[in-house]
Formats: structure tokens, C-alpha cells, sequence
């Protein structure tokens, strides 16, 4: 009974880190239009980030961007007509960037 205890607080304490540690909706949303707009990055409906032509006609917009509440953490997307692209999770007072599929 004594381990059990131990592990529901450890559990209750790690919860509660991540709750009360997630970043804003505005922090995300900073973040990840600087991960969005980053020459490297693919995102759906924008093929060749060095292309200029493209990144012209191709304006990025934070209303694209959503942000959905996991409780513990925030998952960020990048909407684009009927695509959805992960961009980052955010957790702990940071943005972190999504691995991308090779």
C-alpha cells in the first residue's frame, strides 16, 4: 500500500508540472510560425521553401495554426486546405518541433 501511495503522488506531482507549465496559446502560435516559416521546412501546399515565386504566393498565417489542449500538453498544426501537418508539441514551458517522417 506504501509503494502505490508513493507512485499515485510521484504521478500526481509529474501531472501536475506538466499542467501548470504549459506555454500560452500566443507562445505557441510564436513559435511554431517561426518553425513554419523556416527555409527548411515542408509544409503541405508549399512544395520548394527556396523558391521565392512560391513563398510570395504562399502566405502563411497564424490562423492556420491549431492548437489543440491535450490536458498535459499542446499540439501544434498547420491546417492547409484539407492537410494537417504537425508542427510541434508544446510542454514544460517550451516548444518542441515535431521529428519529421523520412
Amino acid at each position: 500500500m506504501k509503494y502505490l501511495l508513493t507512485i499515485l503522488i510521484i504521478l500526481l506531482v509529474t501531472g501536475s508540472i506538466f499542467y501548470f507549465t504549459k506555454p500560452s496559446n500566443q507562445r505557441c502560435a510564436d513559435a511554431a510560425m517561426k518553425v513554419v516559416d523556416a527555409d527548411s521546412y515542408k509544409v503541405p501546399g508549399y512544395s520548394d521553401p527556396n523558391n521565392v515565386e512560391t513563398k510570395n504566393a504562399t502566405s502563411f498565417s497564424p490562423d492556420n495554426l491549431a492548437i489543440d489542449d491535450k490536458f498535459l500538453w499542446k499540439k501544434v498544426s498547420y491546417v492547409y486546405l484539407s492537410e494537417v501537418k504537425t508542427i510541434g508539441y508544446a510542454y514544460l514551458g517550451s516548444f518542441h518541433k515535431a521529428r519529421s517522417k523520412k
